[in-house]
């Protein structure tokens, strides 16, 4: 499985998140259920960007990281 055909699937109807973890299957969430795809094999590479908006300095800057995802 290809990012595109990651990407392609994640923009189906009902699905808000879309999981990449080195190693892993990617994850999507769709209607609130987190739910694995199926992996066909290959790996897929996971980067993670945050923008750093002050909302978000704010919350590391308290220690409540948690809750910036």
């Amino acid at each position: 499985m290809d990012i595109t055909e990651v990407l392609a699937f994640s923009v189906q109807p009902g699905t808000s998140d879309l999981d990449l973890s080195a190693g892993l299957p990617p994850m999507i969430r769709v209607d609130a259920d987190v739910r694995r795809m199926k992996k066909s094999g290959g790996r897929v590479a996971a980067h993670e960007i945050m923008r750093g908006t002050s909302a978000t300095r704010n919350l590391i800057r308290e220690d409540k990281v948690a809750q910036i995802y």
